[in-house]
């Protein structure tokens, strides 16, 4: 499959795409302002808080859908995006900021597609954060 391909999840019985990723996954101007004022360590000390973090914020994200309470999934994506913008996670960042401007209800399926880009976002923001900063 090439890299750039819609990954298919299937919700009920009707194939899905999952939003083919936009953008770069990394903002190089915020990377190269980490590394050129933190130290080696500081910088492998923030990505790895972040990878920590990563999979906590992805569950209360999950939850909020499945509860269907919008008002915590405004709240848990803003806090990611936040830290997605700080560290220069562009493609994360987006989605999150997606999320966040959900009005009223969120659609679950809507909701759910979008927690997919979200979590693949992750993945690769945490391996291009390893590469870069590390």
């Amino acid at each position: 499959m090439p890299a750039n391909a819609p990954v298919a999840t299937v919700l009920g019985d009707q194939p899905m795409d999952v939003a083919e990723p936009t953008g770069e996954v990394l903002d190089l101007e915020i990377v190269g302002e980490l590394q050129r004022t933190l130290s080696a360590g500081m910088r492998r000390q923030l990505q790895s808080g972040f990878e920590a973090l990563l999979p906590v914020r992805l569950g209360a994200i999950e939850r909020a859908i499945q509860s269907g309470d919008s008002a915590e999934l405004r709240r848990v994506a803003h806090q990611l995006r936040g830290t997605s913008v700080t560290l220069g996670a562009s493609r994360l960042s987006k989605i999150c900021r997606e999320l966040e401007q959900e009005g009223g209800e969120p659609d679950r399926v809507v909701a759910e597609r979008q927690l997919a880009g979200l979590t693949a976002a992750g993945a690769e923001a945490c391996q291009a954060l390893r590469d870069k900063l590390g």
